[in-house]
């Protein structure tokens, strides 16, 4: 943008607020003084017709009440000597009415117009005032508004150039602790895998060596389990032939005793029976002698 066009902007927004705030409230104030003017020349114009219309019917009616008087003075019509005289007081008002009109309401028509004239022009003058302190105060409320709004624009853009380098600090410090502590999780995993190598030969040189010791303890354990479990069987082998013998021994004992038990009762018993039975045959040979001796007894009789 060129010195001449700015230039030129320059001088039509000064001719344009001169024109809008101070030329136009002017005119304005001049057109509502002429049309203040011609409505004062115009009630004027309009009271003094009135006053003269007044002022006539009021010299018609004097008139009229002169004609009324002389005209019942000579017909002795009190009446309308009374009206005519009524006629010439109405029409000394009407007449002295028009003349108060046209001399007071003129001059109070004068005096309205004179002070809407004056408060057309503090109206005019104030509203040139206000313009010019509204202008210029909203003037100054922009250029402070636009202060502001470039301040709040370098603050913002201030902040966003501080944001990033911000961000980008961070991102690099960021990187930065992520390569550190990706080479250090890569040494101790790298560190944590060896020791797990070097632990699974210690245990597997552990487990062969304790395997080998218990294959040889369990070996040493099944033989003399083993060795035990034969004498232990020799041993109730022998046992079991002595204690078989013995039982034998007291069975074939206890079978003779019994036998000879056995016989002694049978034979006892064998004798008690033929004793009992030769008892019982030689009693029943009595009771039946003694019954047939009974019955012959009887029948002798």
């Amino acid at each position: 943008m060129t010195i001449a066009s700015q230039l030129t902007s320059l001088a039509m927004t000064s001719l344009s607020f001169v024109f809008n705030n101070v030329v136009k409230p002017i005119l304005g104030g001049i057109a509502n003084a002429f049309k203040i003017v011609f409505g004062g020349l115009k009630a004027i114009v309009s009271n003094a017709m009135t006053a003269l219309g007044s002022v006539l019917r009021g010299g018609l009616n004097i008139l009229v009440g002169i004609i009324q008087i002389f005209k019942g003075i000579f017909t002795l019509n009190f009446s309308l000597i009374w009206e005519g005289i009524k006629s010439l007081f109405r029409g000394a008002l009407q007449i002295i009415s028009g003349l108060v009109r046209g001399t007071f309401g003129s001059m109070l028509i004068i005096i309205k117009t004179s002070m809407q004239l004056i408060a057309n022009v503090i109206r005019t003058v104030w509203s040139v005032i206000k313009n010019v302190i509204v202008v210029t105060a909203q003037a100054i409320y922009n250029g402070v508004k636009n202060v502001f709004i470039a301040m709040r624009l370098i603050m913002v853009t201030s902040v966003r150039i501080a944001s990033q380098i911000i961000r980008t600090l961070w991102s690099a410090l960021k990187n930065f602790i992520i390569s550190i502590a990706r080479n250090i999780y890569t040494s101790v995993k790298n560190s944590f895998n060896a020791m797990k190598v070097a632990i699974s030969v210690i245990f597997r040189a552990i487990s062969t060596f304790v395997r080998s010791i218990w294959s040889a303890i369990r070996k040493f354990v099944v033989s003399t389990a083993r060795a035990i479990t034969t004498n232990v069987r020799n041993i109730f082998n022998s046992l079991g032939a002595t204690i078989r013998k013995i039982f034998n021994s007291v069975r074939n004992f206890l079978i003779s005793v019994w036998r000879s038990i056995r016989s002694y009762v049978v034979s006892v018993a064998r004798s008690l029976t033929s004793n009992l039975r030769s008892i019982f045959n030689s009693l029943n040979s009595f009771i039946r002698s003694l019954f047939n001796k009974i019955k012959a007894c009887g029948r002798s009789t």
